[in-house]
């Protein structure tokens, strides 16, 4: 009587190294191609423009002014809770700060200014010695104005222009819109 040899089931190991192989080649040229400061500018955005709203509807939901502040030298916001409205930072009322992602200044770098004006901050206001937005309980702010957000390497080469995004403020409303500048000029993103 003759035996059927038993299913093997399974890779063998010349099988695993070749899929290894190719994966290894796949890689090698894929991963050069992989921005990662775009990546870190594009995630610091998005962070700081959650913040701007979380700000404005907080201030909507809790009923107190919320002021937003800008320490470019420190490279974060500064998130104060003005629950008597008085425009200081008084004790007991809460304040939160927001580092920028590594890499990321409050700038625009080698591009040129957009529809906010010259200045890496051009809000006039202050709180200390901060230029500061106050979102108001009716959602509304301060004053017009914005700032400009952009990679250590955009201020350094003009090749790296479209890091530079813009945050536009509108003061009736509130709204903060996002502006990137992209084919040699500002486009509103939202």
């Amino acid at each position: 009587m003759h035996q059927i040899a038993p299913k093997r089931s399974g890779f063998t190991l010349v099988e695993l190294l070749v899929v290894l192989t190719m994966i290894g080649i796949v890689v090698t040229f894929a991963l050069p191609r992989i921005d990662y400061t775009r990546m870190r500018v594009d995630s610091g955005y998005r962070q700081v423009g959650i913040k701007l709203l979380a700000a404005q509807r907080k201030a909507v939901l809790q009923q107190h002014a919320v002021v937003v502040a800008f320490d470019s030298v420190g490279g974060r916001l500064r998130l104060h809770d003005d629950r008597n409205n008085n425009g200081v930072i008084d004790s007991g009322e809460p304040i939160e700060y927001v580092m920028l992602e590594d890499g990321l200044v409050f700038g625009r770098g080698s591009t040129p200014a957009g529809p906010i004006g010259d200045a890496a901050i051009t809000l006039n206001r202050k709180q200390g010695t901060l230029p500061a937005v106050t979102f108001h309980r009716s959602g509304s702010a301060g004053e017009f104005g914005g700032f400009y957000l952009t990679s250590g390497r955009s201020r350094a080469s003009a090749r790296y222009v479209e890091d530079t995004r813009a945050f536009d403020i509108d003061r009736a409303t509130g709204r903060v819109s996002l502006l990137q500048y992209a084919g040699g000029r500002w486009i509103r993103r939202f």
